[in-house]
């Protein structure tokens, strides 16, 4: 194979590995692997380390995914020619690219040399110059080794020549060595306090002028930004600032914008029409873009009693590239009163604990706070967070380059390096873990914890965000129980994924003289049997008492007795029939009595199903038989038996002579056998002529309560065997069973629907609907702290994620003051509470419901619509 250019974008050719390039074309397949050959290859791939300059290939996920069939239940044969017609594209030169934005494990999956090859060796490719994609690993400064999946690149003009450029491929470069580089090569010979660096954006241009010369470029541009370089003349004016086209009147407001912010406010009202008239010039006009960064907030206190152009908080933060995560974190936080207050009024100052080693030295409490200071000024619509988004990037390397992230990840981080950055405890204690004594009461344990957890953890965060679970493990053998408290700053719930609905027909018998009905029901593997009676009973709008089974080819019946088991479990086929006798009693309490008709090796008929009161006696199940069953058997399964209603001439035939009754006694009830020596005169033992009418009753709606995510959470489950508890009773490791409780609610409660699951090759968004409560959300019940205080939360914040995993957005909605807003990156518009069911809300912010909370002079009160 020809290693391609580390910077390009083009996937690479297969010349080391004997395939024809003229057609493009492997050769035959040499030897078809065995599974054990391909799970060996399979392990490799999984566990293979990633080694500076070796190279892998990328395998389009969908072809794999047949691999991983195959290796379930499948034929090796099966397998078809590796195929990435999905992750790539074809340019207008012929050569193919890799279709941008893709995600590992979301669209493909990276595989070493080695493994490629005998991949390609076994199945071959469909076509070399599409299919073999290779990449190399690089030695990332900060991430370590990586795959570089997309080269990084980033173009560079002069902003007075445009047509002098150049194109930058970046690699573990500075800003100051990208700068030397840059220059040299257009040739501008000028002193360094005389060059500014400008990104341009669609609206505006942003001067990078908070830029230090070993600031990392990985945390400061996204893929391919167009960066402007401009120099400034012996007047001290740069190109962008006084550009000569510009038209009279955005000349002069370009001059008046260099004046003092505050006196601009103080000359123009902002509720003014010039103050409008100037709004629309600045960010409304062409030319926006030259004058916007002069209105940069620069954090200083004095602009912060300047009128408010916009309401305060109600920002936008510009997307950098694939940045929109970061934007829906920081604006669900933006919006906690409480913590932003204490930034706003600069109380986090006198908190900052740079000696912390395991903070970030203050940086990033610093830049937070500046940032606040920024989105809360209500002097600018949106801001550009290049400043916020490098110290993240420093100090958490996963979170340096452009790639889509998690906001839950950005968010545990930012609010783990708050924490650690406002610690109040300069110097940590050791505090020794014990076991409680024996006859410790939960409440005097947990008490415990919290204090300990205090003694070294005393922060804002810690304060407002942090909560206590109650942990219970009892082990299998000698039950034994350890209970242990532990601090939370997250509540991450499972989300039940959706499950597949499918149609299922049940046939019920209505008991004795109704017509029988066909009911098609739309239902999910999980769909229990008190589930179908009420979605029967729904359609029927009649309470009626149902008993569901099915019949096996020989006339068996198989009963569902337990209402909570699946009405289609793994033992039975979604296509089998179910059917459903009425019964005048309920089962539960009662006896049911199972009658067949006999032939010489089956049943002839459907069963017929009666319930009985459980006291009931043999003869008078003989003799209800008599006079009930027969009758009723003779009505619905004898053959000709319209014509006999029709006919009073017909001959009568006694079906009583023609049956011997056999009665026997079972556990759940009763069984009664008709034997016949005659079978002829009886319907088919499907009875499928017997049903008259036909029904469709409309597919479930597959939504969960918070609630239930909530339960589902706090569930006993047993531990994996990796998991395993050393049990210091038994003296041996145990898979214990473990219950997680609630114990202590913070006053800020964030929520994490775990919306993503992960498999060894894939990872997939479960997007079943979740019913969000807004107000009076009442959490004191799910409590295991039977002295809790009132726990009434309502929400304040949501950060939502739409579309899959790889290719999707992530936005915000926030409460400010009275009104919602929904914050969109750079774009903020009034929106509707996020109430109700959804499929978007990735994270929950609420608020527990406090006293009104009296703001000092001068500082924002968030309560209130001014």
């Amino acid at each position: 194979m020809t290693v391609p250019s580390h910077n390009a974008s083009t996937n690479g050719q297969a010349e080391d590995m004997d395939i024809d390039q003229e057609n493009g074309n492997p050769p035959k397949k040499q030897r078809l692997m065995s599974k054990e050959d391909l799970e060996r290859v399979m392990d490799d791939i999984e566990k293979h380390s990633l080694d500076v300059n070796e190279k892998w290939y990328l395998i389009s996920l969908k072809w794999w995914r047949k691999v991983e069939k195959v290796m379930e239940d499948g034929f090796i044969e099966d397998i078809t020619p590796i195929d990435n017609s999905k992750i790539s594209t074809r340019g207008i030169s012929g050569a193919y690219y890799l279709l941008p934005s893709l995600v590992e494990k979301m669209d493909f999956i990276p595989v070493p040399e080695k493994s490629f090859e005998k991949l390609v060796d076994s199945f071959g490719v469909e076509d070399a110059k599409r299919d073999v994609i290779e990449r190399v690993v690089i030695k990332d400064k900060l991430r370590g080794n990586i795959l570089e999946i997309y080269p990084k690149v980033v173009h560079v003009a002069l902003a007075r020549d445009r047509s002098k450029k150049v194109t930058v491929f970046l690699r573990n470069d500075t800003v100051g060595a990208l700068r030397d580089r840059v220059l040299k090569e257009l040739n501008v010979e000028a002193p360094l306090d005389k060059i500014r660096i400008f990104v341009e954006h669609e609206d505006r241009f942003e001067w990078l002028k908070d830029m230090k010369d070993d600031d990392d470029v990985s945390t400061l541009f996204s893929a391919e930004p167009t960066i402007l370089v401009d120099v400034l003349d012996d007047n001290g004016k740069g190109f962008i600032e006084t550009k000569s086209t510009l038209d009279s009147a955005t000349h002069l407001m370009a001059r008046i914008s260099r004046l003092s912010l505050n006196f601009l406010w103080w000359l123009f009202p902002a509720h003014s029409f010039i103050s409008f008239i100037i709004r629309k010039l600045i960010y409304s006009t062409n030319n926006a873009r030259y004058l916007s960064h002069l209105y940069r907030f620069d954090n200083k206190d004095e602009n912060w009693s300047a009128n408010p152009r916009y309401k305060r908080g109600v920002c936008g933060l510009s997307n950098l590239g694939n940045t929109c995560f970061m934007a829906s974190a920081v604006q669900c936080l933006s919006n906690v009163p409480e913590i932003t207050e204490y930034f706003l009024s600069d109380q986090y100052q006198p908190d900052i604990n740079e000696a912390n080693p395991l903070g970030t030295e203050g940086h990033l409490a610093k830049v937070y706070g500046a940032l606040m200071k920024s989105m809360w000024s209500g002097i600018q619509e949106s801001i550009v967070p290049r400043n916020f988004k490098s110290v993240i990037g420093k100090f958490a390397p996963r979170f340096s380059g452009y790639a889509q992230q998690d906001s839950q990840e950005l968010l545990a981080f930012l609010l783990d390096g708050l924490h650690e950055d406002l610690n109040r405890i300069r110097k940590k204690p050791y505090v020794e873990e014990r076991d409680p004594p024996e006859g410790m009461g939960q409440k005097e344990i947990a008490e415990e914890a919290w204090d300990n957890y205090k003694k070294r953890n005393d922060s804002i965060i810690v304060d407002k965000v942090h909560g206590q679970l109650k942990s219970t493990l009892v082990c299998p053998i000698c039950a034994k129980i350890s209970i242990k408290f532990d601090p939370f700053c997250f509540l991450s719930v499972p989300v039940p994924a959706k499950e597949v609905i499918f149609r299922m027909k049940i046939v019920v018998m209505f008991n004795p003289h109704k017509k029988w009905a066909r009911f098609c029901l739309g239902i999910t593997r999980s769909t229990t049997v008190a589930e179908v009676i009420a979605l029967i009973n729904d359609a029927f709008d009649e309470k009626i008492e149902l008993v569901p089974f099915t019949v096996d080819v020989h006339g068996k019946p198989s009963i569902f007795i337990d209402p909570t088991q699946p009405i289609c479990g793994a033992e039975r086929s979604r296509y089998d029939t179910v059917y459903a006798w009425q019964v005048a009693l309920p089962v539960e309490g009662n006896s049911l009595v199972t009658v067949q008709t006999m032939g010489e090796h089956r049943s002839k008929t459907l069963p017929l199903l009666f319930t009985i009161p459980s006291n009931s006696s043999e003869e008078f199940v003989k003799e209800m038989t008599e006079k009930e069953v027969i009758p009723l058997v003779k009505r619905v399964f004898m053959k000709g038996r319209k014509k006999m209603e029709d006919d009073e001439s017909e001959e009568e035939i006694n079906l009583s002579e023609k049956c011997v009754i056999e009665v026997l006694d079972c556990p759940e009830g009763w069984n009664v056998n008709l034997k016949l020596e005659d079978t002829s005169i009886l319907d088919d033992i499907r009875g499928t002529g017997l049903i008259e009418r036909e029904k469709s009753v409309p597919e479930p709606k597959q939504e969960v309560a918070l609630t239930d995510c909530i339960n589902l959470f706090t569930k006993e489950e047993q531990l994996a065997e990796q998991d395993s508890w050393y049990c210091p009773q038994c003296k041996e490791h145990v898979r214990a069973m473990k219950k997680l409780d609630i114990w202590k609610l913070p006053q800020v409660l964030i929520v994490h629907l775990k919306r993503f699951q992960y498999s060894r090759w894939s990872r997939e968004k479960i997007d079943t609907p979740v019913n969000i409560p807004g107000t009076d959300f009442h959490l004191r019940d799910i409590l295991a702290n039977d002295s809790h205080e009132d726990a009434i939360y309502d929400l304040i914040a949501v950060s939502h994620h739409m579309g899959g995993l790889g290719g999707g957005h992530y936005t915000a909605s926030a409460l400010n003051g009275n009104t919602w807003y929904y914050f969109n990156d750079a774009h903020v518009t009034k929106t509707h509470p996020p109430f109700g069911a959804s499929t978007s809300p990735y994270m929950l912010v609420y608020r527990r419901r406090e006293p009104p909370i009296l703001h000092s002079d001068g500082n924002l009160d968030m309560e209130t619509d001014d």
